[in-house]
């Protein structure tokens, strides 16, 4: 299995497409849980500088995958070259294939009850050999009562779409309470584009690595400071922390 690299104050996996879905596979059959997958983009970055618990949470993941090319050159900068832009947007529903392959049902945590609904719908009719053991939208909170739907579902997956840095902060603190379901996926707005709430950009621009640009366009004032502002406090971030591995002793 493969181990993390340091990666500034975290670590992540360097991994192709290939090799993470080798390595699952593994740890299906050899029931090798629990499995916890993470996407680390210039926006959950700059939140770990800040959130000490959030960034804990980063660390004792089982894969920390890269997202955006904010990250491509971050890794660059200190040597590391990611093999392929794994984001959960068009990673997850690679997942999705997988389990219905692996005959392993899924649970769906977030969003809003309209979108999960609408999400379970449109992932029903894609992967009709999926089994979707339930649903939960993510305004019910109480951990006790959403552990209590997934362990009473017998789901073997679960994936949230709470936001960064509650989804991810979530399965830190309540996955080992999962009884059956191992294998949880941090998704952010996944079930947001998979209902068609939110569009995706066109194809063409994905491959450009220019998605953000597209969702930047379709909503200004809520992503400017995700975007703009944040792309700059990221590379502060990432210098300030190059810097100081250079110059340990001129920094505080």
């Amino acid at each position: 299995m493969s181990s993390k690299v340091p990666f500034y104050n975290l670590e992540v996996n360097v991994l192709d497409r290939t090799s993470l879905f080798r390595e699952l596979a593994r740890r299906v059959s050899l029931r090798d849980h629990p499995v916890s997958i993470n996407f680390l983009n210039a926006h959950c970055f700059n939140i770990a500088q800040k959130n000490v618990n959030y960034r804990a949470a980063l660390g004792r993941c089982t894969y920390l995958l890269n997202d955006g090319v904010g990250i491509d050159i971050a890794g660059r900068l200190v040597g590391i070259h990611f093999k392929e832009n794994l984001n959960g947007t068009d990673l997850i529903p690679e997942l999705l294939q997988f389990f219905a392959e692996k005959g392993l049902s899924v649970f769906f945590f977030g969003a809003k009850p309209e979108v999960i609904q609408e999400a379970r719908r449109e992932i029903a009719k894609t992967y009709p050999d999926l089994s979707i053991a339930g649903h939960c939208d993510g305004y019910d909170r109480d951990p006790t009562s959403v552990i209590d739907q997934i362990n009473s579902s017998r789901a073997d997956a679960l994936i949230l779409g709470l936001g960064v840095p509650t989804q991810e902060l979530w399965v830190d603190r309540y996955g080992s309470q999962l009884t059956r379901a191992k294998i949880c996926v941090s998704g952010g707005a996944i079930f947001d584009f998979v209902s068609g709430n939110v569009k995706r950009a066109p194809r063409l621009i994905r491959r450009l690595r220019l998605e953000w640009l597209f969702r930047l366009i379709q909503e200004p004032r809520r992503l400017f400071s995700r975007y703009i502002l944040g792309s700059v406090l990221f590379f502060y971030h990432v210098l300030v922390r190059y810097w100081s591995s250079w110059f340990p002793t001129t920094m505080c």
